[in-house]
């Protein structure tokens, strides 16, 4: 039975093989199923040179920066070896140059385009991990460094990069920063009432890999209530209370809805612990829109003070008081590289799993 399904087997191959020569006689011409996944890079690198110095096959070595950004490295919405086969198939511009080489090093301020589409690289980029400044306006720069703050939020400021806004924390960084310094914005948020820890950084793997939720990344709060919490109410907040949230402008704009819509959700157990009479500590592991004050309204408790002191494993430690700010010392250091590790270990498995599914090519003749 094996032999007779290999001779069938052998047979149909025999087949097309024949149909296929006798079209390209014909004058037809044959186009190959194009390759996917790890064998599409390979068929890419095979034709787009990519081991020969940069530039040299499109005539725009002039573009480049020596020890600079990989430019397969500055298309955030692809994966490593997609950026690849986009660079190696012409879709990618370098300050309006193709460039087929994914070898090629860009310096601050290059303009990377795919299929036409601006790429907002310098954010993304995934540059080395440095908690302190960098030289990003020295012309002998390798390439922009990452930055990652610590900040003590005063009360009033807001987690905004709105520069309409008056007193947002990354318009009072920005001035501390200066001029040259790159781009920061707020790891999600804490409300304009609400002081404490908030993490600032430029690199845009940061908030993906704290604030998902598989993450599990624990948020610690000190709260102070007008009045004394009961034990049943503490009780009720530690196993999940119905609040009710609004979706976001951009949620809403996602699902094609119009205007945003308000529903109600049932908040995840969570860790309180009584501090004093009035004074409670709330360790969340998710971060809805006034999560603790929504909840405590509905068990009757007013929220007079919220106070964050913890984000990720990340603490407060090393600040004076509100304004205060900071680099990332080598122990925070530590969980922020450990989180970004795990996050990108679960990109790669995702680019795996979409490589191996399994799919189904179409041989292609031109007649």
């Amino acid at each position: 039975t094996c032999c007779g399904d290999a001779a069938m087997v052998a047979l149909a191959a025999l087949s097309r093989v024949r149909a296929v020569v006798s079209l390209v006689a014909a004058g037809s011409s044959f186009v190959p199923p194009r390759p996917r996944g790890v064998a599409a890079l390979r068929h890419s690198r095979s034709f787009c040179g990519s081991s020969s110095p940069p530039g040299a096959d499109d005539d725009t070595a002039h573009l480049f920066f020596p020890g600079g950004i990989r430019l397969n490295k500055c298309m955030p919405g692809l994966s490593r070896r997609h950026a690849d086969a986009a660079i190696c198939d012409g879709r990618v511009t370098v300050d309006g140059a193709r460039v087929t080489n994914p070898g090629a090093r860009l310096g601050p301020g290059a303009v990377v385009a795919l299929d036409g589409v601006r790429q907002d690289w310098e954010r993304f980029e995934d540059a080395k991990v440095d908690a302190g400044p960098s030289s990003w306006s020295s012309a002998s720069a390798a390439a922009p460094t990452l930055r990652y703050l610590k900040y003590w939020k005063p009360d009033g400021f807001e987690c905004t990069a709105d520069t309409r806004v008056a007193k947002s924390v990354v318009k009072e960084l920005g001035s501390a920063l200066g001029p040259d310094a790159p781009r920061v914005f707020t790891v999600g948020r804490l409300d304009k009432a609400s002081t404490g820890l908030v993490l600032v950084t430029n690199d845009g793997r940061v908030p993906e890999a704290l604030l998902r939720p598989a993450a599990g990344r624990p948020k610690v709060y000190r709260v102070e209530l007008r009045k004394e919490a009961t034990a049943k109410d503490i009780d009720a907040l530690r196993a999940g209370v119905d609040i009710v949230v609004q979706d976001s402008e951009h949620h809403a704009k996602k699902a094609g809805l119009t205007q945003r819509t308000r529903r109600v959700v049932r908040t995840l157990p969570c860790r309180v612990d009584r501090l004093g009479p009035r004074t409670l500590r709330f360790e969340l592991k998710e971060g809805r829109n006034r999560q603790i004050r929504k909840a405590c309204e509905t068990r009757g408790l007013t929220v007079e003070r919220l106070h964050r002191t913890h984000f990720a494993g990340v603490s407060l430690r090393g600040l004076q008081g509100p304004g205060d700010w900071a680099y990332l010392d080598a122990a925070d250091m530590a969980v922020l590289r450990e989180a970004l590790e795990a996050y990108d270990a679960l990109k790669r498995q995702r680019e795996t799993e979409l490589d191996v599914r399994p799919t189904h090519s179409t041989t292609v003749l031109d007649h």
